[in-house]
């Protein structure tokens, strides 16, 4: 697993969207820090959360909080409103969490490798890009990767077939279908068509034949 990131929040008393509106012009994001029974409103400023959290962690990042300067445990980034006109991060979630919880995540497959049979023209689709699994928060890792080099036409990854640090848990079907190969595009050649003797060409649109028009004047 690798070392958390940080975020330093600042407690708030105003709620409401008028107040959420004058947070998000000032730089920084409304969010809430629930669990255990209870629930404190935070802001988060908007550049520090973008540089410590991907988009690709939303839903599995665990952080470490300092709430007004103090030490404030860890939490996971359990759900992240986005307006995706302008990109900007509107509202965070943060659940409470200890090291040694297992909590449910939503975890980035990334497939690692360029597979052989796509150097001789086949096709890599990746069908499912997250897979939800049980885990530890000690143990979480940032993402699953798979290694798809070897891979040949017609081979197929599955869910079951991700490793899965420590006592991890999938929770998707085994049999899910992560990426398949597929055969090489085959180029689409024009039908060779047959011409009868004595015919110079192609009918005529509207039934008519060349011959049935009137000689030209």
């Amino acid at each position: 697993m690798s070392a958390q990131p940080t975020l330093r929040v600042e407690s708030r008393t105003q709620r409401g969207s008028g107040s959420a509106g004058r947070f998000r012009r000032q730089g920084r994001i409304p969010a809430i820090i629930y669990g255990r029974g209870e629930s404190l409103p935070v802001t988060i400023d908007s550049t520090e959360f973008r540089h410590q959290v991907s988009a690709e962690q939303y839903g599995s990042q665990i952080v470490h909080l300092f709430i007004d300067g103090a030490e404030g445990g860890t939490a996971l980034v359990k759900a992240v409103q986005v307006n995706t006109l302008k990109q900007a991060v509107l509202n965070v979630d943060l659940q409470r969490v200890s090291q040694q919880e297992r909590v449910n995540v939503a975890l980035a497959v990334v497939l690692e490798g360029e597979p052989t049979a796509v150097r001789h023209g086949g096709i890599l689709e990746q069908l499912i890009r997250t897979v939800n699994v049980k885990c530890r928060v000690s143990e979480m890792p940032q993402q699953l990767t798979y290694d798809v080099s070897e891979l040949e036409v017609g081979e197929v990854v599955h869910a079951g077939q991700l490793a899965l640090p420590g006592d991890c848990e999938l929770l998707d079907k085994p049999d899910d279908v992560i990426a398949v190969i597929g055969a090489p595009a085959v180029p689409i050649t024009e039908e060779q068509v047959e011409v009868e003797p004595g015919v110079s060409g192609p009918e005529l649109d509207g039934g008519k034949q060349k011959d049935d028009f009137p000689p030209e004047r």
